[in-house]
């Protein structure tokens, strides 16, 4: 038998590939006419289109499976376990959440630091009332500062 090797045509793989399968068959004293019909569902020269690699996917298959080989497409196409971007590609960070905390716009806010009075950012927590009991409170405070 003939070794396949990356160097072979397309053409020559499939030849041997054809080899391989017609001595498999010879193997189980199985005809061409009879594989191809009785085992394939195909007629002798769609059997044949796999001497040139002309064949469909479905039959190659069909041929191979009916040959007991199925199993060796595991070892021909391993699944894959690691993605090869997972290796080109470093992980992305997660993006963080910017910080809406009232030292943090303190920081952000020269005018917070200087001690003036600032609206603290909206949040989700707390109801509408107490957002307004807020600020009223601010504009008491911003009041008192200005006199």
């Amino acid at each position: 038998m003939t070794q396949i090797t990356a160097a072979m045509s397309d053409a020559a793989v499939s030849e041997a590939l054809f080899q391989r399968l017609e001595a498999r068959r010879k193997a189980r004293k199985i005809s061409q006419k009879q594989f191809a019909e009785e085992y394939l569902a195909v007629n002798v020269k769609t059997y044949r289109t796999l001497r040139e690699g002309r064949c469909t996917m479905s039959v190659f298959l069909s041929a191979i499976r009916q040959l007991g080989l199925i199993d060796n497409l595991n070892l021909l196409v391993p699944e894959q376990s690691v993605r090869p971007t997972d290796i080109l590609k470093p992980k992305k960070q997660s993006r963080s959440k910017p910080n809406t905390s009232v030292g943090a716009s303190a920081q952000a806010n020269p005018a917070t630091a200087s001690g003036q009075a600032s609206i603290t950012p909206k949040t989700k927590a707390g109801s509408v009332s107490d957002r307004l009991a807020q600020r009223k409170k601010l504009k008491s405070q911003h009041d008192m500062e200005d006199r």
